[in-house]
């Protein structure tokens, strides 16, 4: 593509209308440490819009730095350290200018070794880039929203500390992102007598001077703000990239239910299980209440 052709590109088709966020390669990028990469894929793979999965070398600079606010220097760098496991260099044929081969969804999950997921999650550029200023942070709070699942669909309680450990994120850098791309909803203890009556389960906690005793809280139900997309091909890359799974491995206790059918189908529950309380029944609108399954 030669330079006014290239000029022609960049200012008719104007910003990408999405970009595509994958839910287990955004996290295990963080793991991995290398979220600048990944985010740096997901502009390419917008840019790209045709879906050839080629660009030339300078068309791409120039779309990262017009559209995304990266430096040059910045996106040659972030090009360099990502060759080889997001996309590949090679010169054109016939023409020595080097382009870019972006790298399909099978390879860079292989990469990492997991699966895509189950579908898309779409943002609009501009949130994908933030202020310009802060690029870095909005990016990687954006890859780490994508591990919640989107609003309208159903989510169970995680606590901070089980985050933090499939994501690499800490505590407070979670409290810093929730502020932009993750709403959350609290969730209390709750139990039922033998009347059906719903009271609150109590615990005791330590103050400065004295105890006191609260309401016991569950670990917090999260949200991503970005719009759950389509599934695309992630289908038939999950089923290609499982079959180098190992089989038989450990499954984890499922503790937090929606009905009391699925609770009492459930082989692997936890031993500190819990049903969500229906919307009449609960004592204080707004929140989610949950019954102790096992009291």
């Amino acid at each position: 593509m030669d330079y006014t052709v290239k000029q022609t590109f960049l200012g008719a088709h104007m910003l990408p209308r999405a970009i595509r966020l994958i839910p287990n390669l955004s996290v295990a990028s963080l793991q991995h440490g290398l979220d600048k990469e990944l985010s740096m894929w997901y502009c390419l793979r917008a840019i790209n819009y045709w879906g050839s999965g080629r660009l030339e070398l300078k068309m791409a600079v120039d779309a990262l730095t017009l559209w995304f606010h990266y430096s040059k220097s910045t996106a040659y760098r972030i090009l360099g350290n990502g060759t080889g496991i997001f996309w590949d260099e090679r010169p054109i044929p016939g023409i020595n200018r080097p382009e870019i081969k972006i790298r399909g969804l099978k390879k860079v999950a292989r990469y990492f070794d997991t699966r895509c997921g189950r579908y898309f999650l779409e943002i609009s550029p501009q949130d994908f880039i933030g202020a310009g200023n802060n690029r870095v942070s909005v990016q990687r709070s954006w890859l780490y929203a994508a591990f919640h699942k989107p609003q309208g669909t159903k989510a169970q309680p995680i606590s901070r500390a089980s985050i933090q450990e499939a994501t690499g994120i800490n505590r407070r850098s979670q409290q810093r992102y929730d502020k932009a791309t993750v709403i959350h909803v609290a969730n209390y203890a709750e139990t039922q007598d033998t009347l059906g009556k719903f009271s609150p389960i109590l615990e005791l906690v330590d103050g400065k001077c004295r105890q006191w005793l609260v309401h016991k809280r569950l670990g917090n139900t999260y949200f991503c703000r970005a719009q759950r997309g389509g599934v695309g091909m992630l289908r038939k890359v999950n089923d290609a990239v499982s079959q180098s799974f190992k089989r038989g491995e450990a499954c984890h206790l499922r503790r937090f239910f929606i009905t009391a059918r699925s609770f009492l189908q459930c082989r692997q529950r936890h031993e500190d299980s819990y049903i969500v309380v229906p919307a009449a029944n609960r004592r204080i609108t707004r929140r989610t209440e949950w019954c102790r399954a096992n009291p």
